[in-house]
């Protein structure tokens, strides 16, 4: 009966003192899913301009891709567009400040870019944490590709 006091014992105080820790740290926090208005709020530099129907690129000059859409969280928005010049220096169109809205275009989800100099409205195609491919309608349908800077 005393071996079977000890057994008994022993067993309890291993199972008690030898548990493993159940530590919730050891666990991979999962991110939440960043909002459309989190994901855009950068600034997006061109590489390339494409026609969807065709799949056709438009190339586009170094001085070309120095044009940018800026995003802030605040819904303030940057647009500053380049061009070579007649000399094929690179030339700043001037930067348009200005607001933007996130709202929905035909059930998909788009940017409408208000500044001085008119209003730009676009369908977002896809938006990553690294890309950003906008739809304009006007002179044709064109997908204006963007990478985060």
């Amino acid at each position: 009966m005393k071996h079977l006091k000890i057994i008994i014992l022993t067993i309890s105080f291993l199972t008690v003192f030898n548990c493993s820790k159940d530590d919730d740290n050891d666990a991979v926090a999962i991110p939440p899913e960043l909002t459309i208005h989190e994901k855009i709020s950068h600034r997006w530099n061109i590489v390339t301009v494409e026609d969807p129907e065709t799949g056709v690129q438009i190339p586009l000059t170094t001085c070309i891709k120095r044009t940018y859409y800026q995003f802030s969280l605040n819904g303030e928005a940057q647009v500053e567009f380049f061009n070579e010049g007649d000399d094929d220096n690179c030339i700043s169109d001037g930067v348009l400040n200005g607001t933007y809205e996130l709202l929905q275009v035909d059930g998909k989800n788009g940017v409408k870019i208000i500044t001085d100099s008119g209003t730009e409205t676009s369908t977002i195609i896809s938006l990553t944490s690294t890309e950003l491919i906008l739809e304009q309608i006007g002179f044709g349908i064109r997908h204006l590709i963007f990478t985060r800077s």
